[in-house]
């Protein structure tokens, strides 16, 4: 609470010394009527049977009774159109240097309504080129290794049980690994041949709200190049990409995973009891998934909890927002990230609208002082579970036991 105080003093004492930057105008109450006079709500059949009655159900309003309704009804459908709906693409693009010479591509991409992405934890992780899905037998996992051809390829998992395979590129020139990469070698692929390797990855989230507004938000995986060079407009050269892609510093794809926690509206602690039953550890094995997910639920839960409704200004999120967790490691060192990539809500005021800015600001606060708080209470005893857990993962694999890790 103090560092809360003490850092929004700071950032509000700075805001005042400055110009007045341009802000989106505060809704009024105006505003708020005319936005709301599209209104939706649910018909019941009470009796399904040949006098059957529709009942009105409108939770809309304080004084809401089954069967009554506010409005008449203009149009009914069985089910929503997708033009109701907000939309998201996730996105991952790549950067490639054949040589000196750059390029970009997508390499995957997955589109879906963000009502069926909420609460599903997409995950998104990297596997070799010849990976078919989860192991299922120890021979299809050695099989899986002898057929390593050094390329590695994104997969965005989809609740449980679905999966999307990526296009698979090269991090790292060609090194020999299994009989794929032998044979890769031989045809003097990435010494004779030169082969584009990855100095750039990204997720990219496409935004589309019901009204046609579109938003793009960009998450960085990793850039060999860095913002200064590309500043400057000057291309790395074939030696650099090489010693960049091969350092020890530099991340190793295959050993990263990140929770995309996607949510579509304010959290409610009911939310979290069928979440609270599921269990972090499966046998003496921690899961993994379970603890990322958790890292996420635990941050927006409790930020939506202390920053619904601050004083004069109310907070609601009117579109969908994404956090991530990061598991990786880099030059051997683990790292947990958390990262807000969007999380922003709609600050309406009950008097002066004026307020909103600096409810605004006081969020952006809380919310970092939040983040820091959950990642080390987090790090402090949880995360030796969470090494121990993926350092068998990986070390299954090198004894081809691929079906730990996959699970």
């Amino acid at each position: 609470t103090a560092g809360i105080r003490r850092d929004y003093q700071v950032v509000r004492d700075r805001l005042g010394s400055a110009s007045n930057p341009d802000r989106e105008r505060p809704a009024n109450l105006d505003s708020l009527v005319k936005e709301a006079a599209v209104h939706y709500w649910v018909q019941w059949v009470k009796d399904a049977t040949k006098d059957a009655t529709w009942v009105d159900l409108d939770p809309s309003f304080g004084d809401a009774t089954p069967g009554r309704a506010y409005t008449r009804a203009q149009e009914t459908f069985d089910a929503l159109p997708d033009a109701l709906f907000h939309g998201v693409t996730i996105r991952v693009r790549l950067e490639e240097y054949t040589g000196d010479t750059p390029s970009n591509r997508n390499i995957l991409s997955y589109t879906a309504r963000a009502a069926d992405l909420s609460g599903v934890d997409p995950v998104l992780n990297h596997q070799p080129e010849n990976w078919k899905g989860p192991t299922t037998s120890l021979q299809s996992a050695i099989s899986s290794t002898i057929e390593n051809t050094g390329r590695v390829k994104p997969i965005l998992v989809i609740g449980r049980k679905d999966w999307v395979a990526g296009e698979p590129f090269w991090s790292r020139r060609p090194g020999g690994t299994g009989i794929g990469g032998i044979q890769t070698l031989l045809s003097g692929t990435g010494t004779r041949n030169p082969v584009p390797i990855a100095t750039a990855e990204s997720i990219e989230f496409d935004f589309s709200a019901p009204g046609g507004r579109k938003e793009t938000v960009i998450r960085e995986i990793f850039d060999l190049v860095g913002q200064a060079r590309r500043a400057a407009g000057k291309n790395l050269s074939a030696d650099e990409v090489y010693s960049r892609t091969e350092a020890t510093t530099a991340i190793d794809v295959t050993h990263a995973i990140y929770d995309l926690f996607f949510t579509t509206g304010r959290f409610d602690p009911n939310h979290l009891r069928g979440v609270a039953e599921q269990r972090l550890k499966v046998g003496k094995r921690l899961n993994l998934r379970t603890a990322m997910q958790r890292v996420n639920l635990s941050f927006v839960a409790i930020s939506d909890g202390l920053l619904g409704s601050s004083g004069n200004v109310v907070f609601y999120p009117d579109s969908p927002r994404v956090v991530i967790t990061e598991m990786s490691t880099i030059g051997g060192s683990w790292r947990l990230a958390i990262d807000l990539r969007r999380h922003a809500a709609r600050a309406v005021a009950r008097t002066q609208p004026q307020q909103t800015f600096l409810a605004h600001v006081f969020r952006g606060v809380v919310d970092g002082s939040l983040e820091r708080v959950v990642a080390e209470f987090v790090t402090h005893e949880p995360m030796r579970f969470l090494k121990r857990m993926a350092t068998q993962c990986y070390s299954s694999r090198r004894r081809s036991r691929g079906r730990r890790c996959d699970s």
